[in-house]
């Protein structure tokens, strides 16, 4: 850490809580990598071996994987800056009668 990085302590929260998101996101992709590596390592040996359950066994921890997958994903398009405040929605009735107003 530099100089004087603690002399204003809500900075340093604010840089803290940012390395730590960042090094969450790195270990999450970083397990996801090992994991689909161990599954190719494991399918190619399957297939050397000619063991059609370790098939099926791969195929429902892909289903885990798809599932991170698309977590980090999801992080990755909220990750702007103002994507983690609060929102205010408004819903208004349009055309329709009533079945639309309710």
């Amino acid at each position: 850490m530099r100089e004087g990085f603690w002399d204003d302590p809500e900075v340093a929260r604010k840089l803290l809580a940012e390395r730590a998101g960042l090094e969450q996101t790195v270990e999450s992709f970083t397990k996801l990598q090992r994991d689909i590596s161990d599954m190719q390592e494991l399918l190619e040996l399957a297939a050397s071996e000619d063991d059609v359950s370790v098939v099926a066994e791969v195929h429902a921890q892909l289903a885990g994987c798809e599932a991170q997958l698309r977590n980090l994903e999801l992080s990755r398009m909220l990750s702007g800056p103002v994507d983690r405040s609060d929102a205010i929605i408004s819903i208004s009735p349009g055309a329709g009668g009533i079945d639309a107003q309710d």
